[in-house]
């Protein structure tokens, strides 16, 4: 399908670094099928891992989240991102305190 080509050509340009670039290519992907899991996963992967856009990322999983707002993979992929998120947070509280 379209979508999967531009998360194949996003994981390409995440590979060579280009992550604007990559990013381009997942939103892409969404926007070619915005009831597909992986899109948003990636996207949002590198929002919050590669760019360091955290709020960004939070804000692509919302969006899966109302576009499949039944779907466990969704709601688990969310729920993953803020435990991470929360972690993160702690860690990032307790080592600068």
């Amino acid at each position: 399908t379209d979508a999967e080509l531009w998360e194949q050509l996003g994981a390409a340009f995440t590979g060579l670094n280009r992550l604007p670039d990559a990013r381009r290519c997942y939103e892409s992907a969404v926007a070619h099928a915005p009831d597909r899991v992986v899109g948003y996963e990636r996207l949002a992967q590198l929002l919050w891992r590669g760019l360091n856009k955290p709020e960004d990322a939070r804000a692509a999983l919302e969006r899966l989240a109302a576009a499949r707002p039944l779907d466990p993979d969704a709601v688990f992929l969310k729920a993953r991102f803020e435990a991470a998120a929360a972690a993160t947070s702690a860690v990032t509280l307790f080592t600068h305190a």
